[in-house]
């Protein structure tokens, strides 16, 4: 797979369309991209590959540069796909590979394969040879027209065989009154036969024969050819030849939607929006992947739709379809919601148990699956309830990087692990793109099937069960769905694409992007069909999976208004954006108006202010304020922007997050370039661990949905970019990271999580987390403060940022009794102003009701917790006197009040531990 570093900061594959053959008003025939010498090749031939570089994909066509093979054996049967034997070094200049330019767009390779693949033993029969051809880098490369490898047969020596060479296409389309040149060769001289429907039509005596066939009569024709040899059976060769008609014009049946429509346990409508298309043909498992004009589909009078129900198919049987449209083109429905990829699928593994087989030798490219009278999920959970906004707290997870094990990474592997999140208290489960992407390993922002989950995860009912389990636990799932833009094996692009880019009468997509961050090809969102599309997703997701929403990437893309390259331009306020995008929540919400939908919008505060007052969430990326924060970098540390009222919003609707999946880790950071001075490193590991502590208690105590990234809670501390082999690289960004659960069997990294616990609870289920009547000090000051007033009770938070004892005024919201939450003890504030010294990374809680406390000493810095093993104080609580024991070579011990406040200090040998309080 090839990729390239896109703006948006996100890897993602390099978007491939295959290119699309011409309508002829003859005889449509597709020449072959690769052609042997000999023609009916031995494992012990010398064999001669010819390549077209100008068939296919084309994507090597009219180069320049050297052009390399790689090329794989094929032992597993005649209709195998499976490579072994591969020969070629991907991204290398291998001479084994190398073609010769032979003019004209054609490239040759000579070899004899029982040799070239490795002495193959003489009990291997091989089948098969795969093969896709490059340039150097491997940036390019020629595929088939779909994107599928090329394949060339190999003959057992002797074998008697006869085949049509040309048409190659095994079901061609014609029109009436067009000739079909028909070219047989045969592996042995005989006499070689030619029929029509069983009728003769002319044969001769050698290894070849060739015919024109006049079509006259529109349906199907079946073309047959034999080849006898005496002392031989027979062999045969059959292609199919169908001339076809305008399509019947007929409105779509009352109540049918787009996509498959399940009419009953039999009977399935299919609905194709197409416009500008002249025919379409539905091709799959039910009619043995030929046309027929039994499945001709009909057109909607006004030509934008096509339309066919199939009927009696067999009730919990999963059928295999495809579109063939103007016989040039074959596409999955667009609406899939399960598809087969002959590429990818067969890497899959234990993931997904039970997938039905790919139609190999039938058809090429994706092919959607459909199963009529399947038996529904039954779900256990039928009355949960999204929590309210103020008291989300939102966990974003990429799958594949929460598992361990390979086999692990799918929805079962997140179910098993459900117990952890509900342990951490999160009440939102916001899972990075699930839906169809290309390949089998992305972070899945490369879309393919907006409406299909991908396969790589597995089946779709394990998603259903993972949401049920999620409910189960009082989780909601959000999914995170990719609508700015499709990539190329999308159907939304390849019905419309001109080779390079969709064509300018693309009913969905953009010729030229819209705005400057896009990758793949950009989505017409004020096209009729680009809407009905987005709400078909956004509905079928919330009907049939009951997901809880959506976080919409990207969603600033959501618009036809052309910033170009000027990234100002495109965040500018833009009412025809806020206006797609409200029409979009309308038709959501009429439906599900508790739905989660949020905003990657990162656009002008005048806009996003539009938005959420209106009833969106939006994205509050504070990484960089706490990362400097976690760092002691306290002059960029302004945490202002987390709260919605400080952005002049009337609405809590911004989600703000210190961490996310496109943003540097919090602990990679601290203890990558944290700041240092004498006594004190956040570069510490430890430290850094503290420093995540007070960054989570400021992040959390803010009013507001909030967001966690995957880890964050342990102090994951490997970079965004980190590489497989250990470096750090930009081009890394969305390989698989480390997997670190043995971060919760570490004391440091539990308390960091139990940090993260406590501040989640009080958020979830005490009223004053959720008030709005607060006052804070959290700019650029290195002692920050929040203070939130309720009539159940008021709190006060504050914390030393800096990397040096700081002196704090605590600033209560009142006199009387205060509880220190971390440690459960109460003190009577007499003056609500008083100053405090505070350790560097120092924060506490203190509540006006006494809150059952969380486990003593996860708030304690790493100098303090070493105290607290090493050294014991007694009696405990002390009235006059106390006894301290402390670690050796302790000089001086110092006696703090309940506040912090210093008030005393004494020499640690001469107080031989012995400490009088009363002086």
């Amino acid at each position: 797979m090839n990729l390239i570093f896109c703006k948006a900061r996100k890897l993602c594959t390099k978007p491939f369309v295959g290119a699309l053959l011409l309508v002829a008003s003859a005889a449509i025939a597709q020449a072959q991209v690769v052609s042997t010498s000999p023609a009916f090749p031995t494992l012990d031939d010398p064999l001669t590959l010819t390549y077209d570089a100008s068939l296919g994909n084309a994507a090597l066509s009219g180069t320049t540069a050297t052009i390399y093979g790689h090329f794989g054996l094929v032992v597993g049967g005649p209709t195998s796909e499976a490579w072994t034997r591969v020969q070629g070094t991907w991204a290398t200049a291998d001479t084994r590979t190398q073609m010769t330019a032979i003019g004209a767009n054609k490239y040759t390779i000579t070899f004899r394969p029982r040799d070239y693949f490795g002495a193959v033993p003489a009990n291997v029969l091989g089948y098969r040879i795969g093969m896709v051809f490059r340039n150097v880098a491997g940036t390019v490369v020629g595929r088939t027209s779909t994107g599928g490898d090329i394949f060339a047969t190999l003959y057992q020596p002797g074998q008697l065989a006869v085949r049509f060479d040309s048409p190659s296409n095994r079901n061609t389309l014609v029109t009436t009154g067009s000739s079909v040149s028909l070219n047989i060769a045969a592996s042995q001289v005989g006499s070689i036969a030619l029929l029509a429907n069983g009728t003769p039509l002319t044969s001769s005596v050698g290894s070849t024969l060739s015919y024109i066939y006049n079509v006259t009569t529109a349906g199907n024709t079946t073309l047959k050819t034999v080849l006898s040899v005496a002392g031989q059976p027979d062999v045969a060769d059959s292609i199919f030849i169908f001339a076809y008609e305008q399509p019947r014009v007929a409105p779509v049946p009352t109540g049918w939607t787009d996509g498959a429509n399940m009419l009953n346990d039999s009977t399935v409508g299919l609905v194709l929006p197409a416009p500008l298309k002249n025919f379409v043909f539905v091709q799959g498992s039910f009619n043995d992947w030929r046309y027929d004009s039994a499945y001709a589909m009909k057109r909607t009078p006004d030509g934008k739709r096509y339309w066919l129900e199939l009927k009696g198919l067999t009730p919990g049987q999963e059928y295999l379809y495809q579109y063939s449209i103007d016989g040039t083109l074959k596409v999955a429905d667009p609406l899939s919601s399960k598809i087969l990829d002959p590429n990818n699928d067969s890497f899959l593994g234990s993931r997904y148990p039970g997938l039905i087989a790919y139609p190999t030798g039938k058809t090429t490219g994706y092919v959607s699956c459909i199963t009529p009278g399947a038996t529904p999920y039954r779900w256990r959970n039928t009355s949960f309830t999204a929590p309210e906004k103020m008291k989300a707290v939102i966990y974003e997870m990429h799958i594949r990087d929460f598992m361990g094990r390979t086999q692990d990474k799918t929805f079962k592997g997140v179910i098993d692990t459900l117990q952890y999140l509900k342990k951490l208290g999160i009440n939102v489960l916001q899972l990075m793109p699930v839906s169809e992407f290309e390949g089998n390993d992305s972070w899945g922002y490369n879309p393919s099937f907006h409406a299909a989950i991908d396969k790589a995860y597995g089946p779709e009912n394990e998603f259903k069960r993972l949401v049920d389990s999620c409910h189960s636990q009082g989780i909601a799932v959000v999914m995170d769905v990719v609508y700015n833009h499709a990539f190329g094996t999308s159907p939304l692009v390849r019905m419309y694409y001109d080779g390079n880019a969709p064509t300018a009468n693309s009913p969905y997509a953009n010729a030229v992007a819209r705005h400057p961050f896009n990758v793949g090809f950009d989505l017409n969102h004020e096209s009729e069909y680009t809407k009905a599309y987005l709400d078909y997703c956004n509905l079928h997701y919330l009907n049939e999976f009951k997901v809880d929403g959506y976080r919409y990437d990207l969603s600033k893309g959501f618009t036809q208004v052309n910033s170009g390259n000027d990234v100002g331009l495109w965040g500018r306020l833009d009412q025809s954006r806020i206006n797609i995008l409200n029409r979009m929540r309308r038709v959501v919400q009429a439906q599900h108006p508790r739905a989660y939908l949020i905003l990657e919008h990162l656009s002008d505060n005048s806009e996003e202010k539009l938005l959420a007052d209106s009833g969106f969430m939006l994205w509050g990326n504070m990484n960089y304020a706490y990362k400097e924060a976690a760092k002691a970098v306290t002059g960029n540390s302004n945490l202002q922007n987390g709260y919605f009222r400080n952005k002049g919003w009337a609405e809590p609707n911004l989600v703000t997050y210190a961490e996310s999946h496109d943003e540097e880790r919090l602990m990679y950071e601290t203890v990558t370039v944290g700041r240092t001075v004498p006594g004190y490193n956040t570069r510490d590991t430890n430290t850094a661990l503290d420093r995540s502590k007070i960054a989570a208690a400021f992040l959390l105590a803010v009013p507001g949905p909030k967001m966690i990234w995957q880890f964050g809670e342990l102090g994951y501390g490997f970079s965004i970019n980190y590489c497989p082999n250990g470096t750090i690289n930009n081009s890394c960004r969305i390989d698989a990271k480390p997997v670190r659960w043995d971060y919760t069997r570490e004391t440091r990294r539990q308390n960091l999580f139990k940090v993260y616990q406590a501040f989640i609870k009080l958020k979830t289920t005490e009223a004053v987390f959720s008030s709005r009547n607060i006052s804070m000090q959290i700019g650029n000051q290195p002692v920050k403060r929040i203070k939130l007033k309720h009539p159940e009770g008021n709190v006060l938070l504050i914390g030393n940022f800096a990397a040096t004892f700081e002196q704090g005024t605590m600033n209560f919201p009142g006199a009387g009794k205060w509880y220190n939450y971390f440690d459960g003890d109460s003190i009577n504030v007499t003056d609500t102003a008083m100053t405090v010294i505070f350790r560097p990374g120092e924060y506490r809680l203190y509540t006006k009701k006494k809150f059952p406390a969380p486990d003593r000493g996860i708030a304690l810095a790493a100098d303090e917790l070493v105290a607290q093993e090493k050294g014991a104080l007694y009696p405990n609580p002390a009235k006059d006197k106390v006894y301290v024991q402390t670690p050796a070579g302790t000089k001086t011990i110092k006696v703090l009040n309940m506040l912090g406040q210093i008030v005393g200090s004494y020499d640690a040998k001469r107080s031989n531990g012995l400490i009088d309080t009363r002086q």
